[in-house]
């Protein structure tokens, strides 16, 4: 009886939330009349996604990471060297990076030291402290590498360095002559850490430690760049009966997805605009709590796309042991996490052609009227005076759940948003969200990549969006 009687309040109350009858938890702006058309998005656009911890370089194997969503690789060592001793690429290396264009995979080139004489080495006796794969101590053989890996039509792009500290950046800015010379134009990504990272920037804030990477090496880069961060931010309690989202994760997208526009805004060329990235928790250790289904990784995509990511920077792909990545160390035996993250990266890639065809404007949150969150409400907090004062479409908002809305513009001043349900995803908890679209008569809309036209009377639009997901909206005004 206990149990039907919760079901029944249940139903009535997602019905009234559905007619749109309660509190509203964020207020109006609104009224732009430029989106005169239904559109199609059928660009061919999609994110670049792939893995640190990639999988062994072997056809079965790539073929399952492809199959997981993955469409770049990321060529490290740990299965095959780089170059021999002479400092020639070796075959091993260069087969693995033609299986990839076999496969349709593209590659990113890592600088598996993330230092600066990592293609260019003319000092075979120098001793190297190695702070990310380490600590330990390494030499590099003479290497003259120039064009040999751009030759290569699979590769698209070189990762740099992982998480440089504050007082490294000035020296591996010297790696950019290289990228200039022998880089051809490719991708350019450096990872940076999460304002929780203090250890990288002592003496400075983390905002400090973000803007002398700007000034110092971004800023000098001519290609195609990212601009972003590794921040992971599923957390359970000390006694493992409290999961939540840490409190500095939204603070710290506001302000990368901030600092890229800001950026974009002094460059002209369209090809060498900053592209914002946002790693992926994606793996198992104690001091994060273990993913138990696809909401867990469609909560954090979504947020990056939210905020304007085109790169999702999975950690990890292939786990340090067998059970704590999406395939086994040793084995590659496919764990439950390989099938989130495939669900995740399939319903992404449904959507993806829509979102990348805008740019992130900004961003404002809604606190939930029916369920408050602790947590999230000191993670508001702390991004009060990073919102967006208006938005162009909107002229109100009422949700059920915490909810952050993002606003997008394209090259054409068409507008769309992104509406997602900020509760901790393995809540459960479905948001039900009243959006009063000023002079809307239609809204495309996207949840878990599938898409709707949906009619629209007096420009309201009623969503439901499930845990951990998000819904793309694009406002018409025929």
């Amino acid at each position: 009886m206990k149990k039907l009687f919760i079901k029944l309040m249940m139903i009535v109350l997602a019905a009234v939330i559905s007619l749109g009858s309660f509190t509203a938890c964020g207020g109006g702006d609104g009224g732009k009349n430029t989106n005169k058309t239904v559109p199609e998005f059928n660009g061919g656009k999609q994110f670049r996604i792939f893995a640190d911890c990639p999988p062994a370089p072997e056809e079965d194997i790539l073929i399952a990471y492809k199959e997981a969503g993955f469409n770049m690789y990321n060529m490290t060592e740990d299965d095959v060297a780089f170059t021999d001793e002479n400092g020639i690429i070796t075959d091993e290396y260069a087969g693995a990076i033609e299986l990839c264009e076999e496969l349709g995979l593209d590659v990113i080139i890592r600088n598996y030291r993330s230092d600066v004489n990592y293609f260019i080495n003319d000092d075979p006796n120098e001793r190297c402290f190695d702070t990310v794969l380490g600590p330990i101590y390494y030499t590099l053989p003479i290497r003259n590498i120039t064009t040999e890996l751009t030759d290569m039509p699979a590769v698209k792009g070189f990762y740099m360095v992982d998480e440089p500290s504050y007082d490294y950046i000035s020296e591996i800015a010297k790696i950019i002559d290289w990228y200039h010379s022998y880089g051809g134009n490719n991708y350019f990504h450096i990872n940076l850490n999460a304002s929780y990272g203090g250890v990288l920037f002592p003496g400075y804030t983390w905002e400090e430690y973000l803007d002398y990477y700007i000034e110092t090496l971004l800023s000098k880069v001519n290609g195609p760049k990212n601009f972003g961060i590794d921040y992971y931010p599923l957390k359970t309690n000390s006694t493992g009966t409290v999961n939540y989202v840490e409190e500095e994760y939204l603070y710290n997208y506001f302000v990368v997805a901030q600092k890229t526009k800001e950026m974009n805004l002094e460059i002209e060329t369209e090809a060498n605009k900053v592209q914002t990235s946002f790693c992926i928790q994606a793996y198992k250790e104690p001091n994060v709590r273990w993913l138990t289904s696809s909401r867990d990784i469609s909560f954090q995509t979504n947020m990056a796309a939210a905020f304007g990511a085109k790169t999702f920077e999975y950690y990890l792909y292939r786990g340090l042991q067998e059970d704590d990545g999406m395939v086994g160390r040793a084995s590659h035996k496919i764990n439950p996490l390989y099938y989130y993250v495939q669900t995740a990266n399939k319903e992404m890639a449904g959507v993806a052609d829509a979102i990348l065809s805008f740019d992130w404007v900004g961003a404002k949150v809604y606190a939930g009227e029916q369920v408050v969150n602790e947590y999230n409400a000191r993670a508001f907090e702390q991004v009060k005076d990073l919102q967006l004062e208006k938005f162009e479409w909107i002229e109100s908002i009422k949700c059920r759940l915490d909810t952050v809305v993002s606003e997008f513009e394209d090259k054409d001043g068409n507008n769309a948003y992104m509406i997602l349900n900020y509760a901790e995803p393995s809540s459960g908890m479905t948001d039900y969200v009243n959006v009063k679209l000023g002079g809307a008569t239609k809204a495309v809309v996207y949840i878990k990549g599938e898409r709707e036209v949906v009619n629209l009377s007096d420009g309201i639009l009623n969503l439901k969006i499930g845990a951990g997901d998000a819904a793309f909206v694009y406002p018409v005004a025929e």
